[in-house]
């Protein structure tokens, strides 16, 4: 059922999601990480269809369809990416330079290919000594100062008409005391002025006149408080808006709203931090608290919700033990007085054994207890994994290996392996030759192959092909994907059937 819902989702999105991921990746820069093996230089990567004609013949398009352009510098960072895609119809282009040994982008481009619209055309300029001083976008124009901080902005409604001007303005210590916005015209149409204390802190900041957010410190510079307005351009309500505890600080005089307000209470490796949401005379309270050991690792954090009427609607808590794992210990979630949830998990490590018990109970039922019991050999490899559930075994999964320690057999009972794909697996085999070479391995569902991966070498024992054999756990079909490599262990060709990929490297000298 999971599986057919989201077969639907990836129908009904497929376009769009082929637009979003595309774009992002690139915007990201995944794809010019550097997971090659040697000294790459440059990546060159082509991409063509594959087609039956009349006869059913198979044939290869003259055309690439995608193709991508790599430079990486001996540091193996990427300073070139130039890329053409047909599905989506993206050009992108990206380039990067080093200053004082830092790596930083100077030109990016997008262009959607069926249109010739441009999506991103960014240019950065740096000083000699890599401190920022230009970016030209699409829509914009910003200059910078000699610290590299933002001085003068032009924003652009089309490429031939400005619709604003912005200038900011500093202090001598380098704070950013007035915001001023200009219309096209170069009339005033907004202005922000900030205010600082001796430690060269905000205090202060006013939108036309107007506080929108406030800041108070304690002797030693700590925040205590603090407010911000949620609507820049929201009238001013009435000033007898009291919150209870605050009347010390003042922040709801002449704030406009909706606003928050914040306060802090330090406390020995703890903080408690208020949140008060004021909208028309209404409060909503929430609260967090946060408690770290002596190594300034988190050990418990508490959120908790009130109403305008200070009863607690809400809370959640969680623990942590003081290992390096980010997993809580135990969560506590009450709603409007009743416990939801409570889970609990512990761990414990003996030599050749694991054991991590969790405890998990919602809505008044009674608790399951779940134990996951991992046993090693003494080289540490995994031998056993199994799973009680209030005491009843639920799972066993079983590891053998060979005498050099090679991992031959994952077989598990009454349940399913985990691995890289939609298959439901619940045995992987692994074979190897008599230099020790993997050369195949099959995942099964009940004795019926769901995947087949086998693997070749050359007389030095270096891997020269692989061929893969998965189940469509749609069609229910074998798609077969054969892939060579160079002497440096890099794939130079991958053939998935209906497309093949061509890639080409150099290398920096050794």
């Amino acid at each position: 059922m999971k599986r057919s819902i989201l077969l639907l989702v990836l129908l009904l999105n497929v376009t769009t999601s082929i637009w979003a991921c595309t774009e992002c990746l690139i915007h990201d820069g995944d794809f010019e990480e550097y997971t090659y093996k040697g000294n790459v230089k440059t990546v060159h990567k082509v991409s063509r269809s594959i087609y039956k004609d009349k006869h059913g013949n198979k044939k290869m398009e003259k055309d690439t369809s995608n193709s991508w352009y790599l430079i990486f510098d001996q540091q193996k960072e990427c300073m070139l990416m130039e890329s053409k895609t047909c599905d989506p119809g993206l050009y992108a282009f990206k380039k990067y330079e080093r200053f004082n040994g830092e790596r930083k982008l100077v030109e990016f481009k997008m262009v959607r290919r069926w249109n010739n619209h441009p999506v991103i055309d960014d240019k950065y300029i740096y000083s000699e000594n890599g401190i920022l001083q230009e970016e030209q976008h699409l829509k914009s124009k910003i200059l910078y100062n000699s610290q590299g901080k933002e001085q003068y902005r032009i924003s652009y409604k089309s490429p031939k008409e400005i619709s604003e001007y912005r200038y900011t303005y500093y202090d001598q210590n380098g704070n950013d005391t007035a915001i001023v916005i200009l219309d096209k015209e170069q009339k005033p149409l907004h202005r922000t002025k900030k205010r600082y204390n001796q430690w060269d802190k905000l205090t202060e900041e006013y939108y036309d006149d107007t506080l929108v957010s406030y800041h108070k410190y304690d002797s030693i510079g700590r925040l205590v408080a603090d407010s911000s307005a949620y609507d820049l351009y929201g009238e001013k309500e009435d000033e007898d808006r009291k919150i209870p505890g605050l009347s010390e600080f003042d922040f709801e005089d002449n704030i406009s709203t909706p606003s928050l307000i914040r306060t802090y209470e330090y406390g020995d490796r703890s903080l408690k931090t208020n949140y008060f949401f004021v909208e028309k005379g209404f409060i909503e309270h929430t609260e967090e608290v946060e408690k770290r050991n002596e190594k300034n690792k988190i050990i418990e954090w508490k959120y908790t919700h009130y109403d305008a009427h200070g009863k607690e609607t809400f809370s959640y808590l969680q623990r942590y033990g003081n290992d390096n794992t980010s997993e809580p210990i135990e969560i506590v979630e009450y709603r409007d007085g009743k416990l939801v949830r409570i889970h609990k998990r512990k761990e414990i490590c003996n030599k050749n054994e694991k054991v991590i018990t969790t405890i998990d109970g919602r809505n008044g039922e009674k608790p399951d207890t779940v134990q996951t019991v991992t046993k090693f050999d003494a080289k540490g490899n995994i031998l056993s994994i199994v799973e009680y559930k209030n005491s009843q075994k639920e799972t066993q999964t079983l590891y053998t290996y060979n005498k050099r320690g090679q991992l031959l057999s994952i077989v598990s009972e009454d349940g399913y392996i985990a691995n890289d794909s939609f298959l439901d697996i619940d045995k992987i085999e692994y074979r190897y030759d008599k230099r020790h070479n993997l050369v195949s391995e099959i995942a099964s569902l009940k004795g019926k192959v769901q995947r087949r991966l086998t693997y070749h070498y050359d007389a030095k024992n270096c891997l020269i092909s692989k061929e893969k054999e998965e189940k469509d756990w749609i069609e229910g079909k074998f798609h077969i994907t054969k892939t060579k490599y160079d002497k440096m262990g890099n794939a130079i060709e991958i053939d998935y059937g209906l497309s093949i990929y061509y890639i080409t490297y150099t290398y920096y000298e050794e």
